[in-house]
Formats: C-alpha cells, structure tokens, sequence
C-alpha cells in the first residue's frame, strides 16, 4: 500500500470514530433525559439502564481519545483500537456484556449487527498490517 492512501485511510478512520463518539454523546444525553420516565419501570430495568449509560459515556470518552490518537499516529491509538475492536467483536458473539444486546437487539433486528463485524474485521485486518504499524512508530 501506498503511504498516502494509508494516511488518507486513517484519517478517514479517525473521521468515522469522531462521527461515532458524537452519535454516542447524543445517545447518552438522550438516555439521561429518559431516565425519570424509566424509573416507573422497575429497579431492575433501572440498574440495566445505568450500565448502559455508564458504557455509553466511556464509549464516547475512550472514542475522543482514540481520534486524537489516530490523528497524531499514536501507536498506543493503534493497539487501544485493536484491543477496543476486538473486544466488540467479542462481545457480538459471546455476549460479554447481554444488557446491550437486551436494550438493542428487540428493537434492530438480528440483521443489523452484520455491518458491525464486517468494519470490525476490516479494522482488524487494516490495523494489523505491517505498513499501517509503520505509520504509527
């Protein structure tokens, strides 16, 4: 691979993960705002609800820095990435974390996460590549 096209790629990376922490500071907000309408719910829903704007909040925390990270060609942004990357893959398939895929799965469908390991996959690959490990010493 080229090193500009390799440059533009990361940059382009960078640019999706910043779109994504922003999605997911909206989300966060949203779900606070909701908080006083769930309450009625039930404790149990409630505790579920809190750790998942607890993880919403580091998603979007851990995404800032990762975006900053990128841009600089931080090597410790690369393996954070990977290790990120992995982990949500991971968690498609083992369900470390089922209150996420409570909360999401009625509502979006079995389909929708498809998108999700594929881009997983890619960054993997993208990421491992000895001429991206390059970019990032």
């Amino acid at each position: 691979m080229k090193k500009e096209l390799i440059r533009t790629a990361i940059k382009i990376i960078a640019g999706l993960e910043l779109l994504g922490g922003i999605v997911c500071l909206f989300g966060g907000v949203s779900l606070l705002r909701s908080r006083p309408k769930i309450i009625s719910v039930g404790q149990s829903d409630l505790g579920q609800l809190n750790r998942l704007a607890v993880y919403i909040w580091l998603s979007c925390a851990v995404s800032f820095i990762l975006v900053i990270g990128l841009i600089r060609r931080k090597e410790w942004a690369r393996k954070l990435l990977l290790i990120f990357t992995a982990f949500g893959l991971a968690n498609t398939f083992l369900k470390i974390f089922p209150f996420l895929s409570d909360l999401f799965a009625p509502r979006l469908g079995r389909g929708y996460s498809w998108p999700f390991i594929i881009l997983d996959i890619l960054l993997l690959y993208f990421f491992s590549r000895q001429e991206v490990k390059k970019e990032f010493e």
